[in-house]
C-alpha cells in the first residue's frame, strides 16, 4: 500500500483515549496535537 491509510474520527478517539489531556502535546499551527498509537 502507498500513501497514508484513512484512519476514521473513532480510532483517533481510541488511539488517543478520548483526547486525553494526558496525550496532550501541545498546539500547532493546525490545531492541537495529540499522541496516540493506533492498532495494527
Amino acid at each position: 500500500m502507498q500513501g497514508h491509510p484513512l484512519i476514521s474520527y473513532s480510532q483517533l478517539v481510541k488511539a488517543t483515549e478520548g483526547f486525553s489531556p494526558t496525550n496532550f502535546l501541545g498546539s500547532g499551527s493546525f490545531g492541537s496535537v495529540y499522541k496516540g498509537e493506533l492498532d495494527c
